[in-house]
């Protein structure tokens, strides 16, 4: 009995290697995830390059399960501690704010997007500026300059 439990050590060794090598490559995806960033004026940041407060706020947005961040994420990640202090500020402004009428805040966001070349903001409230109201006409006007 003994030498069979020698001869299946090695095996359950090679094994063994195996299962950890393999846990040690699925934990290197994990800890370093690709967040998929954009950005003309700001060099896109890889998560293995964040510092610890940086990489809790890629986190958090890795957490909401999309796979590409092509709004802010870049620029917040610059200095978090702005993002979280900015956050319900932007939130009041965009959703609960009533003094400004939608159709204003939309002509508002899509100049400033033109006005800065902000594709991904300009693109990504075309919809938005649509239901508040805005004619095709008038954005492509906007759009033109």
């Amino acid at each position: 009995m003994s030498g069979s439990m020698n001869r299946s050590t090695p095996r359950k060794l090679i094994i063994a290697g195996a299962l950890a090598a393999l846990a040690g490559a699925a934990a290197s995806v994990w800890a370093a995830p690709d967040l998929h960033l954009r950005g003309g004026r700001f060099r896109p940041l890889a998560y293995a390059e964040l510092d610890p407060a940086q990489k809790a706020l890629a986190d958090a947005a890795l957490a909401t399960g999309r796979s590409s961040f092509d709004g802010p994420l870049n620029i917040n990640l610059r200095s978090p501690q702005m993002a979280e202090l900015s956050a319900p500020l932007a939130a009041y402004l965009r959703f609960k704010s009533t003094a400004i009428p939608p159709k204003l805040k939309q002509i508002a966001i899509m100049l400033t997007a033109r006005f800065w070349g902000g594709q991904y903001v300009w693109y990504s409230h075309r919809q938005q500026a649509l239901d508040a109201g805005l004619s095709p006409t008038f954005i492509a006007a906007m759009a033109a300059g």
